[in-house]
């Protein structure tokens, strides 16, 4: 789904941990390419699974997949209040704490290429619940841009 042209998951520094619990983090490499990030999900320091998140034309929707499936949406919060892509520009922003969440993450879970999580109640919650997003990502307005919060 998303190509970077010679994109690896390398760390950056930018997690988005699950507030559910802290056992679930999803840890994102650099910004490459079209606004694209590229990671994996980890569960208490496993990785369960790739991760790719994109800003779809650097201005639209967030989006989210596991390698070449189709993209699902992250929804991105600032504070209670939705972020759409020109909030900044019309409704105070508050930084912090920045949140997603992530839409199909849970099902993935579930129907991943491994049943064993499907136990794990708090990993299944953790998929369908609030994600805090760290200081060390970039901006969810201009993902070019660095996080000014």
């Amino acid at each position: 789904m998303f190509r970077a042209s010679g994109a690896s998951p390398r760390p950056s520094g930018c997690t988005w941990t699950s507030e559910v619990t802290p056992d679930a983090v999803i840890r994102l490499g650099p910004v490459v390419g079209s606004n694209t990030q590229i990671g994996g999900f980890f569960y208490k320091g496993q990785q369960i699974m790739s991760f790719h998140h994109a800003h779809v034309m650097g201005y639209g929707s967030h989006v989210w997949s596991i390698g070449e499936e189709a993209p699902n949406e992250v929804i991105v919060f600032s504070g209670n209040q939705v972020l759409r892509a020109m909030s900044s520009r019309f409704i105070p922003i508050h930084p912090e704490p920045r949140r997603v969440i992530i839409v199909g993450l849970g099902s993935s879970i579930w129907y991943g290429q491994s049943s064993n999580w499907r136990g794990d109640h708090t990993l299944l919650s953790a998929g369908e619940g609030f994600w805090r997003v760290s200081k060390q990502c970039p901006s969810f307005v201009r993902m070019s841009e660095p996080y000014d919060g």
